[in-house]
């Protein structure tokens, strides 16, 4: 079930400098929704005397983890390559000397993305267990977002009117004609990872809950 708070911002009434006073009010809203996709970011870091021995030994370990993947992801679910480097690593023989290079290290990181999100827990256990050593993220979001941001656009925009409404009532008046209404286009916000019960052999994932926030200023006349 979606669920939505509001909040309401606004700033004083405005007398414009052409012939007819107006009003500005913000109004912002916050639609809750289920996430049904989610993002894992799994990486393998390998180090290596030279960049060359960093480079295979980096490919031999994140082929295994990738094949393993591809073997146990739901159909849906997509497996890409989101970074890949190979730096010098340095280490400092005792506090103020110069430091000296002490190897390379090379870093793999793919993203899977599936639909499916008891298979969350599983997957990191099965990229673990097959070489992978480090889990960057995990996103929740929703795939198709546009209903609930529509929601949240709808009553940022109520809010906004209303007020204005109570401002301009505050004062003896009414509201006029419309001027503007503009929208500022705010990223959703996903939640924070939860424990699952104890008791499950899979790694514990809680998705929780995504909110999406929408922020709106409309201007209007003022009615004498």
């Amino acid at each position: 079930m979606i669920r939505f708070a509001a909040f309401l911002l606004s700033v004083p009434i405005l007398l414009a400098q052409t012939r007819e006073p107006f009003v500005r009010a913000s109004g912002e809203a916050t639609v809750s929704g289920k996430p049904d996709e989610a993002r894992i970011q799994i990486g393998v870091i390998t180090p290596a005397p030279t960049a060359e021995a960093a480079a295979g030994e980096n490919a031999n370990q994140t082929n295994v983890v990738l094949a393993e993947l591809r073997k146990n992801m739901a159909a849906g679910s997509e497996l890409r390559t989101t970074n890949y480097s190979i730096a010098p690593q340095y280490r400092y023989p005792k506090p103020g000397a110069s430091p000296v290079m002490d190897g390379y290290t090379a870093n793999n990181t793919g993203e899977v993305t599936t639909r499916y999100l008891a298979s969350v827990g599983k997957l990191i256990d099965i990229a673990s267990r097959n070489g992978a050593n480090t889990i960057h993220s995990i996103e929740f979001t929703i795939h198709d977002d546009r209903v609930i941001r529509a929601q949240a656009l709808r009553e940022a925009t109520q809010n906004a009117r209303a007020n204005a409404e109570a401002m301009v009532s505050g004062v003896g008046a009414k509201l006029g004609r419309l001027l503007s209404v503009e929208s500022a286009d705010t990223p959703r916000i996903a939640p924070l990872m939860r424990s699952m019960a104890a008791g499950t052999n899979a790694t514990p994932i809680e998705p929780g809950s995504v909110n999406v926030r929408a922020s709106v200023t409309v201007s209007f006349e003022i009615a004498q």
